[in-house]
């Protein structure tokens, strides 16, 4: 919209690469892969979302996670070259809940629990339990709890008091938090197990048919070879007693490499619907506890498998934002998400009528009121980049003939300038967009207030002329610029005065200077 290239890609964005993190991290007793949104691509900035988007995932070595009816002898010589590996065992009998499994293992011998202690006796952990191993029984099955496995895995952390770590625990991970100048955010460490077999409530992915063609069939072999893992958290609604040796599977990997094949614009849209979603839906406290990113992030998903990639341009960007829009209200509405690699799991039916009814309320509002929505939206993230994605949004709506008041596009404008000043970057963009709101007429309709504030953003580009460069081309074009703010609002005060004295002054000092005087010419 306001770049002379709209195809632009938006300003780069600090990511922690794998480097940085082996370079801070030296828990060599386990394995890990970075995961989450920072490792898709699909995080917005640090510097205003202040929540984790660092998360690492940890393999446990030693035990795999297999499903009995697909191990194979060829796996067993695979993995049990140590005689340290140890399989658990799948359970997937829960059929309302497929993506949650237990984990067992065959077992001949038994604990008892007895009275006194003897010597044969030891006392169960963090309890006062005396237990007595009996051997040689009939082999049968034993659930692998799950409650424990991250308390252990908390017990098992080093602590570096040093840079003043705190350890916390959150679901299935634990959450670390640093005074380590590398580490701008908390960082979440997920307990996992490698399961060695693609899950069976998960076949059906691999065949469904799939409109764009996306993920192609050499994509999803590879996920499928990839795997999955899975981690120690039970289903908001499973009961006491089963919560304790649930686990859920995790597809973590499987959309990161999903993710990495997504093209500029599908990442974009996504982005744009998460921020507007973080400022307009989860500031309330109760929707906050109940909307995620996994539930935008399954929705992307679905929406690329239906809307071909060719499809996704900035030309149509805000078209796939209302189809992303229009899809997670129809969600909302059917009370059914599926996972995307399980659609049979529904992701939101543990969701009461009235959240989702208040989700889709404020999607519709969204909707029909982005431009201001757009404009909140920017103002909570003035201090990073991330607002630049909704320029192409905004150029389709301002070429809305019934748009009567372009207050709402200079406050978009003026913002995303202003970021740009404040980072330091170059000010050839921000001269520009200021130049094309000029020249779109957009000052003839829109309110004072938003006049003086561009006018105000306008002056900082200014500023950065004091020390050097004053009389350079670039100067006099932003005095050009606040000189015709002005006149369009007829704001005729002594910095008007100001501006056009110094416009003429740089345009005196650059004729004398004949390397330039002949481009101004």
């Amino acid at each position: 919209m306001m770049s002379s290239n709209v195809h632009e890609d938006e300003i780069e964005e600090e990511t922690l690469t794998n480097e940085i993190l082996n370079n801070t991290f030296k828990f060599d007793a386990f394995k890990y892969k970075q995961s989450g949104s920072s490792a898709e691509n699909l995080y917005l900035p640090f510097s205003s979302h202040v929540k984790s988007d660092i998360d690492l995932m940890f393999e446990f070595p030693y035990i795999y996670a297999a499903d009995p009816d697909q191990l194979t002898l060829a796996d067993r010589e695979q993995y049990e070259v140590d005689h340290k590996i140890r399989f658990l065992y799948v359970d997937y009998s829960n059929k309302k809940y497929p993506c949650y499994i237990k984990l067992y293992f065959n077992s001949t011998k038994e604990l008892i629990q007895v009275s006194e202690e003897t010597d044969a006796s030891f006392v169960l952990p963090d309890t006062n339990i005396n237990m007595i191993v009996r051997n040689d029984v009939e082999p049968h099955r034993k659930y692998f709890p799950s409650v424990n496995f991250v308390n252990w895995f908390a017990k098992k952390w080093p602590v570096d008091n040093f840079n003043g770590e705190n350890l916390e625990i959150h679901g299935p991970s634990i959450c670390i938090t640093s005074n380590h100048p590398a580490l701008p955010l908390p960082v979440d460490h997920v307990a996992s197990l490698k399961c060695i077999h693609w899950p069976k409530p998960a076949f059906n992915w691999i065949n469904r048919v799939r409109s764009s063609h996306w993920p192609d069939q050499n994509l999803i072999n590879f996920v499928v070879k990839s795997g999955c893992h899975i981690v120690p958290i039970s289903h908001v609604s499973t009961n006491d007693g089963t919560k304790k040796i649930e686990w859920r599977l995790s597809f973590s990997m499987c959309e990161i490499i999903l993710a990495k094949t997504l093209n500029c614009y599908q990442r974009k849209c996504y982005l744009i619907v998460k921020a507007l979603f973080d400022v307009h839906i989860k500031q309330d406290f109760e929707l906050s506890k109940t909307i995620c990113s996994y539930f935008l992030k399954t929705m992307l998903f679905w929406l690329c498998e239906s809307i071909g990639k060719e499809k996704w341009t900035y030309e149509t960007l805000y078209d796939r934002f209302i189809d992303f829009i229009d899809h997670a209200i129809e969600c909302f509405e059917r009370k059914y998400l599926g996972h995307y690699f399980i659609a049979e799991m529904n992701l939101i039916d543990h969701i009461d009528h009235g959240q989702l009814k208040k989700m889709i309320d404020r999607c519709i509002s969204i909707k029909h009121d982005l431009l201001n929505k757009i404009k909140i939206c920017e103002e909570h993230y003035w201090n990073s980049n991330q607002f630049i994605r909704f320029n192409p949004i905004i150029e389709v709506l301002s070429n809305n003939e019934s748009l009567a008041d372009n207050s709402c596009i200079i406050w978009c404008c003026a913002n995303t300038m202003r970021a740009l000043i404040m980072q330091d970057k170059s000010i050839d963009r921000p001269l520009k967009m200021v130049h094309d709101c000029i020249k779109r007429n957009y000052l003839q309709t829109c309110s004072d207030e938003s006049a003086k504030y561009l006018l105000y953003v306008t002056s900082l580009i200014s500023h950065r002329f004091e020390d050097e460069n004053v009389y350079s081309p670039k100067n006099l074009s932003t005095h050009d610029a606040m000189i015709k703010i002005c006149e369009a609002k007829s704001i005729y005060d002594q910095s008007y005065q100001d501006m056009k004295e110094n416009y003429i002054e740089i345009q005196n000092h650059l004729k004398e200077d004949p390397s330039v005087s002949q481009k101004l010419a």
